[in-house]
């Protein structure tokens, strides 16, 4: 089965100040699963609290539960969690109206540390 890219030619980051939403977007890693499925892990902050939002085709996956997602985030090494993992997944459209998943994890916040990326983080220009 061939998986779709998800599309963010849409997107206009905010490398240097926050944007009107107060986010900033520090960096991005692309790759694929092991089913060969691309992703996209979007790391911003906004405040104190640094986010990862996880991108990918949400075909064959539309009934997972954040407990599915959890795993195959570890089991992809994607991320490693400290303790209790903070994620949140909702199926969305990508700017070419394609069905994905968004995968939000708290990397860290006023607690410290709650996940890792384990992947190369590029940093937006």
């Amino acid at each position: 089965m061939k998986y779709i890219e998800p599309d963010r030619s849409g997107y206009i980051v905010s490398a240097h100040e926050p944007g009107d939403d107060g986010v900033l977007d520090l960096g991005f890693a692309k790759g694929a699963f092991s089913d060969g499925r691309p992703y996209k892990i979007e790391c911003w902050c906004m405040e104190e609290i640094v986010m990862a939002t996880v991108l990918f085709d949400e075909a064959l996956m539309t009934a997972w539960k954040r407990a599915d997602f959890v795993l195959l985030l570890e089991l992809e090494e994607l991320f490693k969690f400290n303790g209790r993992p903070l994620v949140q997944a909702a199926r969305m459209k990508d700017d070419a109206g394609r069905g994905i998943w968004a995968v939000n994890v708290m990397v860290k916040n006023d607690k410290g540390l709650q996940a890792e990326i384990l992947r190369p983080m590029q940093r937006y220009r």
